[in-house]
């Protein structure tokens, strides 16, 4: 047994305290009787007892002594040791974050952990299994359980780090519900121990995981964000933005260079003293596009960190048709807005095939047609396939909320909205809505595939709407929302791991192909519209491909934590030696609860004999 707080011993002298009470004597007074006869009848009796009295009376000074030592060593905080069997069935943990690619002396902090991994897999003893979790952006299970040390073997080698960061709270909880029962099995960590000050996280691998750090190398420097501004119209071109952070424990002087595709828009050197950052704003000139690239000529032992990727790419405008009736009020506010082309389909001339080349369909008091994809806009009509089942209408409908962080919606204020009359709607499941009143949605989307469709249940002539400045700010988010991206916008540049959903431009009339850095392909069949890619683990520039067209997106790793490799010494957990024999380990158990809890039958004890005895 240890002790958190051994000064808290001093006060073993309150011992002494009850010792003096106890033998402190009473002065008696004495009182003239008449006669002795009945003191020597008591002196007669209390001479041939058993002297069961006189323990009785100790007894409660004996309880209290030990009352006072036992919570003077609770004060001392008690820490037990417990025998920990390292013969149970293992998952183990390997940390697959972007910084166990931090070169050592003898390959990279993966390779080390790979080859601690491997000696645990040969350690294991007859009847023992292992697991293996990969933490990464999300933590997989890489191998159930198995005592093959063969595939165990096999499956390692093929394990690599990715350049993403991780989340070491949620592996470890996914590997806590893969082991189910600490009694029977054990959960190990092997990672290099370069993870934030969670408390919570802190805890549970000191208190619960058999941690094996792998160190080795360090880091200099890094690029930890890297951003694009385009100018506001109509001036062209933009700025980029880019913040170098210093890790080292003294100054450095960074080269640092911008290339936008074949032009070099920025080299020069930073100075920056040990922990600073700096950020750099380059002006990107007009008619300037293609991959951007930032990299730091620095030879450290994490060059991921060292790059930062981005795609300026060329603003399209974007292609309007309106369909239905002719409104000036949306003919004002489309006409306002730069980089829109819009196109007026009143008689119904244009061919339903080639809707597929417009961003964005506007049907002004009419039904729409089924549709297989496209963004569609529909005022005071119901889509057959907008998640909306209209009902009479209601008269002076009031605006209870609205979602104030979806991009149609942004910067609206609609609470001071009027609207005299509108359909009663009842949305389906799967429909989001974007303005709400106290008879059913006034505003909703509906998104199945590549359909996306916004429903605006009521007639623009029959509400304040387009009197209020918040209409054209609405149709301004509405075509933002439909139009193709352009410079670098949050779906353009990705963290690494993070998943990217993908609309064709123009249909899934063919197979999308996507091309990762370093020449690996996946491909998609027709009709997968939008595509989900998962596979973003590696930095570099994505190229998806279909029907003609192809759209270029970045991924980074810009992350501070992660490009921060040294150890943080909070993380110690569990003592665990080379090999799976039996052990024991020290763990955070406090004791002094029991210590307590002992005492306060002592208590009881001694209540129950003053009661009886005296």
């Amino acid at each position: 047994m240890l002790w958190s707080a051994p000064l808290a011993f001093w006060f073993a002298l309150s011992l002494l305290v009850i010792l003096i009470l106890h033998g402190i004597k009473l002065f008696r007074r004495r009182l003239p009787t008449s006669t002795l006869f009945i003191w020597r009848e008591i002196t007669r009796e209390s001479q041939a007892s058993l002297r069961l009295d006189r323990i009785v009376r100790n007894l409660p000074m004996l309880l209290q002594l030990l009352l006072a030592a036992l919570l003077v060593m609770a004060l001392a905080q008690p820490l037990l040791l417990r025998e920990v069997a390292f013969d149970k069935d293992v998952v183990l943990v390997i940390d697959a974050s972007a910084s166990m690619n931090t070169r050592t002396g003898s390959g990279t902090r993966f390779d080390l952990a790979r080859e601690r991994a491997l000696d645990l897999a040969g350690d294991l003893g007859d009847g023992q299994k292992m697991a293996l979790v990969a933490m990464e952006r999300a933590p997989r299970l890489v191998l159930a359980f198995t005592d093959d040390y063969a595939r165990l073997a096999a499956t390692l080698s093929e394990m690599t780090a990715t350049d993403a960061s991780a989340e070491l709270k949620h592996s470890l909880m996914f590997a806590l519900s893969v082991a189910k029962d600490l009694n029977q099995r054990q959960v190990i960590l092997i990672g290099d121990g370069a993870y934030g000050d969670d408390e919570a996280t802190i805890g549970l691998v000191n208190d619960t995981v058999n941690f094996i750090p792998v160190e080795g190398g360090s880091n200099e420097a890094a690029i930890t964000r890297f951003a694009y501004r385009p100018n506001l119209p109509p001036i062209s071109g933009g700025e980029a933005l880019l913040t170098l952070r210093n890790f080292l424990g003294g100054a450095i002087d960074l080269p640092v260079t911008l290339d936008v595709g074949d032009r070099r828009l920025l080299d020069t050197s930073i100075a920056l003293p040990a922990g600073a950052e700096k950020t750099v704003i380059v002006p990107i000139p007009a008619g300037v596009w293609g991959v951007a690239i930032a990299r730091l000529s620095v030879d450290d032992d994490f060059p991921t960190d060292d790059l930062a990727f981005g795609v300026i790419s060329e603003p399209k405008p974007a292609q309007v048709l309106v369909l239905g009736d002719d409104d000036a009020e949306i003919r004002a506010a489309l006409s306002a807005l730069h980089g829109t082309e819009v196109r007026y389909d009143l008689d119904a001339i244009v061919d339903p095939a080639g809707w597929n080349a417009f961003d964005l369909l506007i049907f002004n008091r009419v039904d729409p047609p089924p549709l297989v994809r496209g963004t569609i806009a529909v005022f005071n009509g119901i889509s057959p396939q907008g998640g909306l089942e209209a009902g009479p209408q209601v008269v002076n409908p009031r605006v209870t909320g609205w979602n104030a962080d979806h991009p149609v919606m942004k910067f609206l204020d609609p609470q001071r909205l009027r609207i005299d009359r509108a359909h009663r709607l009842t949305p389906d499941q799967g429909t989001v809505v974007l303005l709400d009143g106290d008879h059913g949605p006034l505003i909703a989307l509906r998104e199945s595939g590549g359909l996306r469709i916004i429903t605006v249940g009521f007639d623009l002539h029959e509400s304040r709407f387009t009197a209020d400045e918040m209409f054209p700010l609405f149709m301004s988010n509405l075509v933002n929302w439909a139009r193709p991206r352009a410079g670098w916008e949050a779906g353009r540049l990705i963290s690494a791991g993070e998943p990217f959903l993908w609309r064709p431009p123009h249909g899934a009339g063919e197979r999308t192909i996507v091309t990762a850095p370093g020449g690996k392909t996946w491909e998609f069949p027709p009709g997968v519209e939008p595509v989900r890619f998962r596979h973003t683990e590696r930095v570099g520039i994505y190229t998806f491909q279909a029907n003609g067209s192809a759209e270029q997106i970045a991924v980074n790793l810009l992350d501070p934590q992660e490009s921060r490799t040294g150890r943080n010494l909070k993380y110690v957990g569990r003592a665990i030696e080379k090999g799976m024999d039996r052990g024991s380990a020290e763990i955070t158990m406090d004791g002094w609860p029991w210590l307590v809890l002992i005492g306060a039958a002592f208590l009881v004890v001694e209540w129950l004999i003053w009661n009886r005895f005296s």
